[in-house]
This record gives structure tokens, sequence and C-alpha cells, in this order.
């Protein structure tokens, strides 16, 4: 267990205190940076062209797993560093290690916190277990722009649900997991303009505390151990030298005692940017902004021993940002027991890994469109011929998503295997059709194979190298082959059930006309086969819903359900309005939406008041009676919006306040209650002071974004 929250925590420091005054400003220095360790130049056998060595010139190392990798850099760390100080090591572990979870954006489209904390208990427990101390996750940038290809990275468009997602995801990681945690990336990186990575924005301080610094504050509430920069800049000041952000809103207004990472060599970058004269001055300003730890390179041991002689940079400073990394350490134990056992294998692919990647993954699907075709029910289909076609069936690597840690494809079940295993081998027909290139030679031949079944399955999507970082795209359609596959299926006549794999939403408004069903099952991981056949096959009814808005066009992006009004909102009611003459500017399947195999009604809607005293601490309670309609058992996600309808600056349309996730049978009915305070209605005003403000409310209970059947007005008073 790591936390800042564990009085256990405070005893570290004090450990740290110690060895901290035995050092020297160059021995401290060494601390706050950090090697690469694929490159070999912390090996003492590698010589710098004077002669000299990195050998225990760094107080952590970049992507170094593996007990044997692991224990040979703590060996030479131990011999190498003074008062043999070991490394902590860091990997770039986000949505599973061995064992491959669903990327996280598919992750919030459970709408579960809890089972979000175990799987990243699982992801950090199987981290752990290979060596490795320190995991750059989770990010939790809000994403309203699908263009930028992290939004498979992140939780989605919401900032609350964000919030509720990164709190899940630093207890799971460090209370349940053992590794230490990264909050990603600080802040509003995700805001870039036209949506492309590393991209700056302008942004007001309101924008800045209401929509996008909620989410960091819950992983500090949680005890997050780490903050990792943003690349980006934010009104002309880079992150990575941003004192504002970095000093006075992350440490002073937002609490945060742990220590900071610089992103992948951003402390250099900020020569680019325009921002600093030279390396010299790069190290000075990135350092003296807060970025306590350097990733990549010897800025930091080449200049900020010079800068403290010259008073450039404080060694008080120095001192407390050596402090933060040598108490983590002593937090993770790595001074007690610097060496990992040789025997981990036990902790990946285990049954309840894999057990949990599959429910993780089945729970994430979201059902989009659904004529009735959908459950291919076994029973019903037996003598019957399914068409599988598409390059995602029978792959074992794209389904994987974007930033698999410790790929193993071998371990993959792909769709088509799973689907031969659930039906009969002999009902199922496959024709790849397409691969992941261009090549349109095989669509003939499969739509020939096609023409036999009575139903077929097209896995399409997008690959997994074109979601993550450095894949902004402003074309979300599918690729024009698996276009022109699809057209040519669909001209065959047969129910055509959708499955898309993706990492960000595709435009899907021309491709629904031609199918029978859309399941978007995102990059689902390891489990991926047996976590489609489940739905598929009726066993598990899917309950995802959508946690980012999928728009008409690419160029209507960026769009999210939580928008401003404006003088003239797009009411049709008159000419002159906020839209545009050629597509509509709502999405296509909004935040919060997603089918089942059942239906789902509300009744008994009430509010406990229509007033909320502001200074008592009082709070309303909604409730309702959620019935299960429909034929299968299944979950439904009950939402809770409000409205602020007057401020003193401008509130979105909605806000999404609340959610319960409800589980019934056939004909089941189950009273759900949500409480919403005044500290639920709070926001920074336009004078940055984060308080409710008294006036009208509406509130609505809701089946996703778009929903507004049940309406309640009340008042803060």
């Amino acid at each position: 267990m790591f936390t800042l929250n564990d009085p256990k925590y405070r005893e570290a420091r004090e450990k740290a205190k110690e060895l901290l005054s035995k050092m020297t400003l160059e021995e401290k220095v060494i601390q706050l940076t950090q090697y690469i360790g694929t490159d070999n130049s912390y090996n003492p056998e590698h010589k710098e062209k004077d002669g000299s060595t990195n050998a225990g010139r760094c107080g952590s190392l970049l992507a170094v797993c593996g007990a044997a990798t692991v224990n040979g850099f703590q060996k030479i760390a131990l011999e190498y560093t003074p008062h043999s100080v070991p490394v902590i090591t860091g990997c770039d572990v986000i949505h599973g290690y061995r064992t491959t979870m669903p990327i996280p954006l598919a992750l919030s489209c459970t709408f579960e916190p809890d089972l979000i904390r175990k799987c990243y208990g699982i992801i950090g427990k199987e981290a752990a277990s290979d060596g490795v101390h320190w995991v750059y996750a989770p990010m939790v940038d809000v994403a309203r722009d699908s263009r930028w290809g992290r939004v498979a990275e992140g939780y989605g468009e919401d900032t609350y649900l964000c919030s509720e997602m990164a709190s899940a995801a630093v207890h799971g990681f460090q209370d349940d997991g053992g590794v230490m945690a990264c909050m990603k990336h600080f802040v509003a990186y995700s805001a870039g303009e036209g949506g492309r990575d590393y991209n700056g924005c302008e942004m007001s301080m309101q924008t800045l505390f209401n929509t996008f610094i909620p989410p960091f504050q819950a992983g500090v509430d949680a005890g997050v151990g780490t903050f990792m920069n943003a690349f980006n800049e934010i009104n002309g000041v880079p992150c990575a030298a941003n004192r504002t952000l970095l000093t006075d809103i992350l440490r002073g207004k937002m609490g945060f005692d742990g220590f900071v990472v610089s992103d992948y060599d951003a402390v250099m970058e900020l020569i680019n940017h325009g921002f600093a004269e030279d390396e010299k001055d790069a190290a000075m300003k990135g350092y003296n902004a807060g970025v306590d730890v350097l990733m990549l390179g010897n800025l930091y041991n080449n200049y900020l021993p010079e800068l403290v002689r010259e008073g450039r940079v404080s060694e008080e400073q120095i001192d407390e940002s050596v402090l933060r990394v040598l108490a983590a350490k002593y937090r993770l134990g790595v001074f007690d027991s610097p060496f990992v056992p040789d025997d981990s294998d036990g902790e990946f692919f285990s049954d309840e890994h894999l057990k949990t990647a599959r429910e993780c993954a089945r729970r994430s699907f979201v059902l989009l469109e659904n004529d009735g075709t959908l459950p291919l029910i076994p029973e019903k289909y037996k003598g019957k011929k399914i068409g599988v076609v598409g390059p995602y069936a029978d792959d074992r690597i794209s389904v994987l998503g974007c930033w698999a840690s410790i790929m193993t494809p071998s371990r993959t079940v792909s769709i088509l295997s799973a689907l031969k295993e659930r039906y009969s081998d002999s009902d199922i027909i496959f024709s790849e059709g397409v691969d992941f290139s261009d090549g349109i030679e095989n669509i003939e031949k499969a739509c020939c194979d096609m023409a036999e079944c009575d139903v077929i399955i097209a896995a399409l999507g997008e690959h997994s190298s074109q979601s993550g970082e450095a894949t902004s795209k402003t074309n979300l359609e599918l690729p024009e082959n698996q276009k022109l596959l699809l057209e040519r299926l669909a001209s065959l006549g047969k129910p055509i059930v959708l499955l898309v794999s993706a990492g960000r939403p595709l435009i899907l408004d021309k491709i629904r006309k031609s199918v029978s069903a859309i399941l978007y099952i995102w990059a689902p991981g390891t489990e991926a086969g047996h976590a489609v056949c489940d739905v598929v096959s009726g066993d598990f009814s899917p309950s995802g819903k959508t946690t980012i808005s999928f728009p008409y066009t690419s160029a209507s992006l960026p769009y999210y359900y939580n928008h401003k009004s404006t003088g003239r909102p797009a009411s049709g009611e008159m000419t002159f309005e906020s839209k545009y003459i050629d597509t509509p500017i709502g999405a296509l399947y909004p935040f919060g939406y997603g089918m089942s195999y059942t239906t789902f009604e509300y009744s008994d809607a009430a509010i406990s008041s229509d007033k909320i005293k502001a200074e008592s601490g009082e709070s309303i309670n909604v409730t309702l009676k959620v019935k299960n309609t429909g034929g299968f058992e299944g979950y439904d996600v009950v939402q809770l919006y409000v409205r602020d309808v007057v401020g003193s600056i401008t509130r979105p349309v909605k806000e999404l306040k609340k959610f319960v996730k409800v589980h019934a049978a056939p004909g089941e009915e189950k009273e759900v209650s949500m409480t919403l305070s005044r500290d639920d209605l709070a926001f920074w005003n336009a004078d940055m002071e984060y308080t409710a403000e008294k006036g009208r409310f509406k509130l609505w209970v809701a089946h996703d974004s778009d929903d507004n059947n049940i309406e309640f007005d009340f008042e803060l008073v």
C-alpha cells in the first residue's frame, strides 16, 4: 500500500531527512534525474566522450522491468550511488501489464468505479511483481475532442465521471496494487487547438478549475504519490515551466505533497517552445516552476548545482524535492528490499486476473444500434451459418489497444476463436475480406463466402496504432477499404452485426443505416474474444454507456454535451441560431447513451424538497423506481443532471452530478436514491471563489444526457 495519506509516509519522510543531511549538493541532484533504462547509458561500462560514466547518476529509471533487468540496475545503483541509494523504476503501465484490460476510455463506459479499482489493483500487482515501482497512470485529462488520439487513455468528456474514475484508479494502483501512481498530464493537455497532440491552448482560469482540474484534485484526495506535467502551453506559458500551475495551484490550492516528474524531455523542449534560451535556462525555469524530477537526460545533473551556486536556484527547494523522492523510496520499501524475487510468473494471466479482464471488457461494450438481430442465441443458430469477416476477427494485437504494456498476443483470445468455441465450428464461416492495409482484392471472395450465411458478424474499426499518443486525426471514418467491404456486404441483404474496435468514437452516421446492430467494443484486451461472445450470444446483456459523445462528422469537433448556451441557442425556432446548416450540432450518440437487450422504465420519481438552504448543510434526496420491463436480466445506469439556470458566469446547459448502476432481473423493480448537496452545485466564479450561488436550478433523472423526460425545478436559498 502506498499513499500520501498514510501515517507511514510521514515516517518515511523522517528517514529521508536523516539521509538527506548526509548528502552533498551534487548527490542530491542525482535523485532528481531519471534515465531511460533501455539506452544502456547507465551501465558502468558505457563511457561518455570525456571518459566518465553515468552509473549512479540518477535516482530513477524509465522503461525498466523484469527481475533480472531491475536487479542488474539496482546493483549498479547500490554500488555507484553515494550512500547506496536504490533507484525506483517507472513504466508506462496504462491499462494492463501482462494481462491487458480494456483501454481506459472503455473502462469508463462501465460507470463502475469499484470495478475499475479492482482492475487497477490487478494491474498494479502484476507490475509490482515484475519489479515496477512506479506507473505513469492514470491519465485523467478531460477529453472533448476525439480528433486527439489520447482520448483512448482517459475517461471521456465529463469532469465528474473522470474524477470518480481517477480516484478509483489511484486507490487501485496504490492501496491494492502496491505501486506508486502518477496523475497526468497536468493540465489541459487534452485542450490543444485543433485536437493536435502537444499543441497549446488559451483558457480562462474558471474553465481550468471547473473542467480540467477536478479529476486531478480527486487524485490528490486519494493520496496519489506523483504528478506529471503536460507537454502543452497554457496562455503562453509551457506547463513544464509554469510556476502558477505546478507550485501555486498544485501545491498551494490543491494541497499536493508528492513530487512532480516532467513528461519525456519536456523541460528540454522549453527551448523549442521559445520559452528558454538554452539548456541551462531550461533547467532553471523548469525546476523553479516546480518540476522536481527530470525525465530523461542530464539537464539537472549538469546545471542545477551551478545554478544553486549562482543563487538562481534555492538549495532549500532542492532539499524539499529530494526529500519527496527519498520519502517515496522509503515508503515503497525499496531501501529495505531493493531486489525483485525471480518468481513472478504466478502473477500473470492468473484465473482471477483473466476473469476480471473479461468482466471489465464485456461491461465496457456499448450497444449503439440493434433492430432485434442481437443476441445470437446459440440454441437458435444450431445448423445455421454465421459469417465472420473483417481484420479484427482473428486479430490478437490491435484488440489489446494502444499502450499495451508488456504485450503478449499469444495469450489474447481472438473473436474468431471464441466464436468457434461458443457456436459449432462447422457453422462459422470466416473470410478476412480486408486487412489492415488499403487492399481490396479479397472483398469479392469474402462476399461470396458471406452469401451462404444467415447472419454476418463484421469486425471492423481503427487499428490500435492509430490511437494513443501522436495519433491526432481529422478523418474519423472507417478506412476506405472497410467501408467498401461493408457496402458490398450490405448488398447481400443479410443481417449484419457490426463490431467496432477503436480507441476513439468513429463517424457512424451513414454506416448505421446499412447494418442491423452496432456493438462498440473499443480495444477490449486479453479476453477480447470471450467478452465479445458473452455479449453476442446473450449470456450477458450489454450495459456500457458512452462517456464521450459520438459526433455526426469530424468537422463538428470538438463537441461535448456539457457545453454552454449562447444568446441564440439552436432551438430550431429562428433562422439566426448557433448551428450548422449541413449537419446537426448535437451528438449522434450522446454522452451516457447505450442500449441493452432489455428495457428499463423509470417511475415515481420525486425530490424530497424544492429548496436547499445554502448555509445549513442541507441536501435534497432524489428517488425513483427502476423496473426491468424486458426479457433479459441487465444493468441500467441512472444518471442525474443539473443546470444552474442563472450564474455570475455562464454555466453549462447540463452537468452530470450523480449516477447509480442498477442490476435487475426481468420484471424486477429496484428503488434508487441519490443525494444532491450544496457542494455538488459549487463552482469557481468570476472572482475565482469556489462557491454555490443562490438561485434556480433544473434537475433531470435520465437514461442519457439527451433525455429530458423527468425534470424537476429547485432552488438554492
